[in-house]
């Protein structure tokens, strides 16, 4: 026992450096490398006066100042300046944000997340378990790591996000017994789900609810914190450009709304820690989370991108048309007495 716990402190000591020094690495900019002095600059060259320049609308189109505008009725895309109100909702995307998050939601989290799970104090875990909450700890660190440095839609973020799920299918399928699903299944023409229907068929093929350390607890919290938080924003982010942006824009707003609403819901199956509850709950999060991530790297098809969008649309219009109708009314009544 004594062997082990002093295993586990190096571990956890080297995951402690190496989740200080890889930030402050993948955040660092690139080298400023000095030029030699050219004693010899070209020359300036003087360009002859124009009386009459052509003027400039806006958005800085010189010939058709329209191309700027998108069809706020179909959503179709023009590749030009985005409208003011997608302008207003890049928090998430900025360097600042991202630091934090990082800080709090991976390093921090992740630590106390790692002291948890390896219970250095009772030594109660296995070395394959010490493992796995290990690898998570150092993957979550690696991977937003280079996260941080990352913005669209490209190669790079499509690796991060595949890993990403790699990892949330892991940590889901904890709750699953799966000698117990494979039997169901191959044994599911006959005796479909069995005894007890679905209900039974989840109670047999889940993992029994076991006890959250409060370390585990709290950093799920914080988890949860951070996903309702960009949940709530891109909800909003995706009715205020509704029928507005272009209609990748809204589409992706709607997607990552989705992908945070599934981090909660998984969130919240850790919280749990087990049982067909958990395992519905995480399952449901990690399927909405999955199409709310890479549904993302599809809403440059005009029609996949439409039909995500279409209920924020409809929400908003409806609101509008609310308003509008409460607007009428009340300018009769104020006429009755005017």
């Amino acid at each position: 026992m004594i062997v082990f716990k002093r295993n586990v402190a190096i571990v956890m000591i080297v995951a402690l450096i190496a989740s200080v020094i890889f930030p402050l690495y993948s955040a660092m900019a690139e080298p400023f490398i000095p030029q030699p002095y050219d004693p010899k600059p070209d020359p300036f060259t003087p360009q002859p006066y124009d009386p009459k320049p052509e003027p400039l609308n806006p958005k800085g189109d010189t010939h058709n100042p329209d191309l700027s505008k998108g069809d706020s009725d179909s959503g179709s895309s023009n590749s030009t300046a985005p409208s003011g109100s997608q302008d207003n909702w890049g928090l998430l995307d900025t360097l600042g944000y991202k630091l934090i998050k990082y800080g709090v939601n991976d390093f921090i989290k992740g630590q106390i997340s790692l002291i948890g799970d390896l219970d250095p104090i009772n030594g109660n875990i296995s070395a394959g378990q010490a493992g796995r909450s290990t690898y998570s700890f150092l993957a979550g660190i690696l991977r937003n790591g280079f996260g941080l440095k990352v913005d669209g839609k490209g190669w790079n973020k499509l690796f991060l996000d595949a890993w990403d799920g790699v990892d949330q299918f892991l940590g889901i399928s904890g709750f699953v017994k799966w000698r117990e699903l494979f039997s169901t299944l191959r044994n599911f023409g006959g005796s479909g789900f069995g005894q007890g229907g679905f209900s039974g068929f989840l109670n047999r093929i889940s993992t029994p609810a076991a006890q959250v350390s409060k370390f585990a607890y709290g950093a799920n919290i914080v988890g949860i914190a951070f996903n309702g938080w960009e949940f709530i924003y891109n909800l909003g982010a995706a009715y205020d450009v509704a029928g507005e942006a272009d209609l990748e824009t809204q589409a992706d707003y709607n997607l990552k709304a989705l992908a945070a609403l599934g981090g909660v819901a998984m969130g919240a199956a850790f919280l749990i820690g087990g049982g067909p509850i958990a395992l519905a709950v995480g399952g449901i999060g990690l399927a909405v989370w999955a199409f709310g991530t890479f549904g993302q790297y599809f809403t440059k098809n005009k029609t996949f991108a439409r039909i995500v969008s279409a209920p924020m649309r409809a929400v908003k219009s409806g609101v509008n048309a609310v308003a509008n109708a409460g607007k009428r009314a009340w300018n009769k009544v104020k006429s009755w007495f005017s």
